[in-house]
């Protein structure tokens, strides 16, 4: 299996009612907000892969055996009411098995937890505040130029020596038909 530059992945959401469906991914919404942000990415060049584990019905062991294989260079984990604590959990299982993978988490609970996720759950490197499309991108083309840059970043949160730090709110997008449609 080729590489992945970016794994984005939809962490199993604990409130689901199991056995409700008749079969795998019965009723599921497409994960649309990465499916935007994968978008976004190939258009310049990524090469990303989306794991829905409540679609495919993975567990931690699933997850882990896929990053061991495909060693993505960044993981986005997409960070729900439901999800939020199987979110960090996963990231805390890429962080063992592939130390030197960035993990970002976005999505409504990071973004207004961003400083209890990097102050309790030091397997995440970066947190997502709001709309992820243009930051993401910043954020990979960061990390490939000049890692230090992250302070011009907006609308991020992430940790360095001397404490969390958070950049000014990225302003939201002002015409969406500018995205690419979502990666499918």
């Amino acid at each position: 299996m080729p590489i992945c530059d970016v794994l984005l992945i939809v962490p199993p959401n604990a409130s689901l009612v199991r056995g409700a469906s008749s079969g795998a991914g019965a009723g599921f919404i497409p994960p649309l907000g990465l499916g935007y942000l994968a978008a976004v990415l190939e258009q310049v060049g990524y090469r990303v892969d989306i794991l829905d584990m409540d679609v495919m019905a993975w567990r931690g062991s699933d997850l882990v055996r896929w990053v061991q294989e495909r060693q993505p260079r960044v993981v986005g984990i997409s960070l729900m009411v439901g999800s939020y604590n199987t979110g960090l959990r996963a990231a805390q299982l890429i962080r063992n098995e592939c130390p030197p993978t960035k993990i970002v988490v976005g999505g409504p609970q990071a973004t207004f937890l961003a400083e209890e996720i990097l102050n309790h759950h030091p397997a995440v490197d970066v947190v997502a505040c709001h709309e992820g499309e243009l930051t993401l991108l910043e954020l990979m083309q960061a990390w490939e130029t000049n890692p230090s840059a992250l302070e011009s970043i907006l609308g991020i949160a992430f940790r360095r020596e001397d404490g969390i730090h958070q950049t000014p709110p990225r302003p939201l997008i002002k015409d969406l038909d500018t995205l690419p449609l979502p990666a499918r």
